[in-house]
C-alpha cells in the first residue's frame, strides 16, 4: 500500500517538472513535423501509395528498373524542387518585408498569393496562383479519377464503372463545400488506408526489387560504352 502511494506521488511530482514539459514539447514538435511533413509530402508526390504505378505501367519502357528510376526522379522534382521553390518564394518575400507569415501556423494560398503580389502586384499575383491551382487541381482530379476507375473496373467489371464515376463526381462536389481542415484530415486518413497495404506489399517484394536492381546495375557496368572499341563495331 505504501509503495502504491509513493508511485502515485512520483507520477504527480515528476509530471510537472521542467524536464517533463521539455520532453512533451519535443514530442509534440516531432509528431507534428512528421504528420504535416509526411502527410503533405505524400499528398504531393504519392510516394508509397501505390497509385503512381498505374501511370508508369502505361509506358512503352520494358525495363522495370529504368521506369522505377523515372518514378524516383519524379518524386525528387515534385517535392524537393517544386515545393522548395514555393518555400523560397515565401522566405524571400518575408525577408524583404513583403509578407509577415504566422511562423508555426497554417499557411495557405492567400499567403503564397501575397508573396507573389509583393513583387508583381496583388492582382497579378492572385491570378498566377489561381491559374496554377486550377491547372494542378484539374490534372489531379482527372488522374485520380482514372486511377479509381481502373481499380473499380478490375474489382467489379467495366459495366459498373459508371457507378464509381457518379460517386467520384459527387465526392468532388461535396468536398468543395467542406472546410479545408476537414478535407485535409479526410485526405490524410484515406492516404493512410492506401499506404498501409501497399507498404506491406513493397516489404514483401523488397527482395525482388533488390535483385532486379542489382542485375540492372551489373549490366550497366559491363555494357560497353559508345567510345569503347568493341562498342563502336
Amino acid at each position: 500500500m505504501q509503495s502504491a502511494r509513493i508511485g502515485v506521488l512520483m507520477i504527480f511530482t515528476n509530471a510537472f517538472t521542467v524536464r517533463a514539459a521539455f520532453g512533451g514539447a519535443v514530442g509534440v514538435t516531432i509528431l507534428t513535423t512528421i504528420q504535416k511533413g509526411v502527410g503533405r509530402g505524400v499528398f504531393s508526390n504519392e510516394a508509397g501509395l501505390g497509385s503512381a504505378p498505374m501511370a508508369h505501367a502505361a509506358t512503352s519502357e520494358t525495363d522495370p528498373v529504368k521506369q522505377g528510376i523515372y518514378g524516383i526522379f519524379e518524386v525528387f522534382v515534385d517535392t524537393m524542387i517544386i515545393c522548395s521553390l514555393t518555400a523560397f518564394v515565401l522566405l524571400t518575400s518575408a525577408a524583404r518585408g513583403g509578407i509577415t507569415p504566422d511562423w508555426g501556423g497554417e499557411g495557405g494560398t492567400d499567403l503564397i498569393s501575397a508573396a507573389f503580389g509583393s513583387v508583381i502586384g496583388n492582382k497579378p499575383g492572385a491570378l498566377v496562383i489561381a491559374a496554377a491551382i486550377l491547372l494542378f487541381a484539374l490534372s489531379t482530379v482527372l488522374s485520380w479519377s482514372l486511377y479509381g476507375t481502373r481499380c473499380f473496373e478490375y474489382l467489379f467489371g467495366t459495366k459498373l464503372s459508371i457507378v464509381y464515376k457518379i460517386l467520384f463526381i459527387a465526392a468532388v462536389v461535396v468536398g468543395s463545400t467542406l472546410s479545408m481542415q476537414l478535407v485535409w484530415d479526410i485526405a490524410d486518413t484515406l492516404n493512410g488506408f492506401m499506404a498501409i497495404p501497399n507498404l506491406i506489399a513493397l516489404l514483401a517484394l523488397s527482395g525482388t526489387v533488390t535483385k532486379v536492381t542489382k542485375d540492372f546495375t551489373d549490366w550497366k557496368r559491363k555494357k560497353p560504352s559508345a567510345n569503347d572499341g568493341k562498342g563502336s563495331k
